[in-house]
């Protein structure tokens, strides 16, 4: 046989259900939020510090290809006798 089904709850009782219910969805959904708005707080900051980074690998490649070719330079430089003794 089925399981005896409990006694019918009051209008007042399932009010405060509901209530209860309702309380604790947006109990959650605030700490989704404050946690989504971390998040983001993150990857902004995130992305930030990758534009430092790209546009200081940018600078610095730069500079090496600077160097190596003052470095070329310098060595065809010497190559061709430049140095007088």
């Amino acid at each position: 046989p089925p399981p005896p089904l409990p006694p019918a709850a009051s209008a007042a009782e399932r009010a405060s259900d509901d209530h209860s219910v309702a309380t604790i969805v947006m109990a959650q959904r605030d700490r989704l939020r404050a946690r989504c708005d971390a998040l983001e707080a993150e990857r902004d900051s995130f992305k930030r510090e990758l534009q430092v980074q790209v546009a200081s690998s940018e600078s610095l490649k730069a500079d090496n290809t600077k160097l190596y070719e003052k470095v070329r330079y310098l060595q065809n430089f010497a190559g061709k006798g430049g140095g007088g003794g």
